[in-house]
């Protein structure tokens, strides 16, 4: 047992990216637990409706109540996006308004990269043997061959099936949250030049613009009959709050009575919900940030 152990650790050791300081903010952990949850109830709440659709019933009563609530859910992933803005803004916003060190691009897409892609192409790949089975094997759906999921299999691999079919993967429908945050770790080093204009009030505006922008073009495209709902068009307002609140955690709170006091105020209760999540924390320093897995006792 010790031997699987210390493999296991050694495994744990190899993927973990652990930044130069080894600190965290539990807070953004909560978060993410939070987003997680309602998450699942939303998908959950899906599952069964489709179990009363199959079945000719429908929820009335408490159970309709219950329905309403739990569409709700799909605000987690919003919430995600503004996590991503607020933690890919960091270290940008602490380069620009503390001269903290400077963000090399390269190894910011390497990180990116490194981070996502190896489990999320054995993901992709698996789901779509599995589906290629279904038919061979079980009958499936005609749209199961695996001739007609194959371009579906490329565009998500590329990370582009929201923009050539319009729709999630058909591999894996909840990877179109991923595309969109794809497309915003390419604009963000872009958008976040704008930590660079020191009045912090034009600074400010000029971000809260863009993601009004961005939702005012969504609202024209919508009149004129195009849909951008798979683009991050629809979802930059939201990566947008995550990097204003970045801003205003450096240059305002960060080490400040304000910050102090906001800490005590939600903080504590942020951190408790951070504690439920499978030891899995967010490490934030000047130049990066990574997840890692650590275990709760040593929290």
């Amino acid at each position: 047992m010790s031997l699987v152990c210390r493999a296991a650790a050694r495994l744990e050791q190899s993927l973990s990216r652990v930044t130069s300081s080894g600190r965290f903010i539990p807070e953004i952990d909560g978060l993410r637990f939070i987003a997680i949850i309602t998450v699942m109830l939303f998908h959950l709440n899906a599952l069964s409706l489709q179990f009363y659709s199959a079945h000719g019933h429908w929820p009335t009563g408490l159970g309709a109540a219950l329905d309403s609530l739990l569409r709700t859910g799909f605000v987690g992933v919003e919430v995600f996006f503004a996590i991503s803005g607020f933690v890919l803004g960091l270290p940008f916003v602490l380069q620009r308004i503390r001269s903290g060190t400077k963000v090399r691009l390269r190894r910011y897409f390497a990180r990116r990269v490194t981070r996502i892609e190896p489990t999320y192409f054995i993901n992709m790949v698996l789901l779509f043997l599995l589906k290629a089975a279904d038919y061979y094997w079980a009958g499936g759906r005609p749209d199961l061959r695996p001739g007609v999921m194959m371009p579906h299999l490329l565009a998500s691999l590329l990370y582009s099936h929201n923009f050539v079919y319009g729709v999630g993967s058909t591999i894996n429908n909840v990877a179109w949250s991923l595309e969109i945050e794809i497309q915003f770790y390419l604009l963000a080093p872009m958008i976040c030049a704008l930590y660079s204009i020191k009045p912090k009030i034009l600074r400010r505006v000029s971000l809260v613009g863009l993601g009004a922008g961005a939702a005012a073009l969504d609202f024209v495209a919508m009149r004129m009959g195009v849909n951008p709902g798979a683009t991050i068009l629809r979802f930059l307002p939201f990566f947008v709050v995550g990097l204003v609140m970045a801003d205003l955690f450096v240059a305002d709170w960060k080490g400040t009575s304000k910050g102090r006091r906001l800490e005590h105020t939600c903080g504590t209760r942020l951190r408790g919900y951070a504690g439920a999540c499978p030891g899995w924390v967010c490490d934030v320093t000047t130049s990066e940030w990574s997840c890692r897995f650590v275990p709760v006792a040593d929290r």
